[in-house]
């Protein structure tokens, strides 16, 4: 049995994979082969296995990985599994802090690893659109297109980490502008796999990427996406920087070239170490001036479209405010409308009262009247 780590890079059509892998299901079971998406057993959000396997210490990763070892013999005996696949990009760059996880996971199974690697001019402004954009993960503003990239290059290196655990076992693929990523890594790993009809689209187009980074750049706390998609446009009132300064810092790429040349030796030491050479890679010219009057263009539908849906929100909000009101308005009225029903028939209740009680008087006036009277008459025969 073999099991294949599919460790991204990120950026380099993981999401194509993982979604064809999942569409195969039935397809991958008759070719006796298992997609599992976490390496360790039995946690309940599977998205957060990394993080588990991270805050481990040396013995705890040792143990998951038996028992994720322990597991998957399991599928082997009672399933008939020859081929178990975990895909998840996230591993590229956390060899050193689950270092001996993987050891571990060396020592008890026949681990492959697979790695997509793209030539730097075309994965640093695509890892920097998600990552230093769209995703802005450190409080404060977005960072520059120079700064950031300067921090990503760096995951380049990660690649050593993976051969010195694995060695002959990781295998390099290219990932190049109009490549099938997904058939590439079916005949890696050996299965047939269908491609995914749904597109996936690797970053956001030039004008949406721009709204984010006006919008993340203002927001003081980290920045996920769904911040952006939720909220869509700022409403404080703040001054609007201008435009130009959007473009000069995050999407000026002139600084691309001479990073990647200042950082020429970690290239020339895959094709030393490992025979790939990156650089060779087919690359677009992500380095050449971005195409403002496009962009401008872009905006200009958004706007329109982003003014007339805003309007609509606005106009909503107004009459379920005006409703409002009219009901309180309306309940406030009535209010007062009975209690002033309420005082009027008190006084009512109290002038019957008082006529009552200026009627007895009155008849017990005649009454005395009339004693009077006959006391006196009597008086006098």
């Amino acid at each position: 049995m073999k099991v294949f780590l599919h460790v991204g890079m990120g950026k380099t059509g993981t999401t194509s994979i993982q979604a064809a892998l999942r569409e195969g299901t039935e397809e991958l079971a008759l070719q006796h082969v298992k997609v599992v998406e976490e390496l360790v057993p039995d946690v309940e959000d599977k998205r957060t296995y990394l993080n588990i396997l991270q805050s481990a210490d040396a013995e705890e990763q040792e143990e998951y990985a038996k028992s994720f070892a322990s597991e998957v013999k399991k599928l082997s005996e009672a399933k008939g599994v020859e081929t178990v696949i975990v895909s998840n990009e996230g591993l590229f760059g956390t060899v050193a802090r689950i270092e001996p996880f993987l050891k571990a996971l060396k020592s008890n199974l026949d681990v492959q690893v697979i790695a997509f690697i793209r030539h730097p001019s075309d994965w640093l402004p695509s890892a920097y659109a998600q990552w230093g954009i769209s995703h802005k993960r450190n409080p404060g503003k977005v960072p520059t297109f120079e700064v950031e990239t300067r921090r990503l290059i760096h995951l380049y290196k990660s690649i050593d980490d993976w051969y010195k655990i694995f060695e002959d076992q990781v295998t390099l693929l290219p990932y190049e502008p109009g490549s099938d990523t997904v058939a590439v890594f079916a005949d890696a790993v050996g299965i047939e796999l269908s491609p995914v009809e749904k597109r996936f689209l690797s970053r956001s187009e030039d004008a949406e990427l721009l709204m984010r980074a006006v919008f993340n750049d203002q927001q003081k706390p980290a920045a996920l996406p769904a911040r952006f998609n939720r909220i869509v446009m700022n409403t404080k009132r703040k001054p609007i920087p201008s435009r130009q300064y959007y473009f000069e810092n995050h999407f000026d790429k002139s600084s691309l070239e001479p990073l990647i040349e200042e950082r020429a030796a970690v290239f020339d030491s895959y094709k030393e170490k490992y025979g790939f050479d990156v650089l060779a890679l087919k690359s677009k010219d992500s380095a050449k001036p971005i195409d403002e009057a496009q962009i401008d263009s872009r905006l200009m539908d958004y706007l329109v479209h982003l003014t007339l849906a805003h309007a609509r929100r606005l106009h909503k909000l107004e009459n379920a405010k005006s409703d409002d009101s009219e009901a309180v308005e309306t309940g406030t009225l009535k209010s007062v409308k009975d209690d002033l029903l309420a005082e009027i028939n008190t006084l009512r209740s109290e002038v019957s009262d008082l006529r009552a009680l200026v009627d007895r008087s009155e008849k017990s006036d005649l009454n005395n009247s009339a004693f009077d009277k006959t006391a006196v008459s009597g008086s006098e025969g």
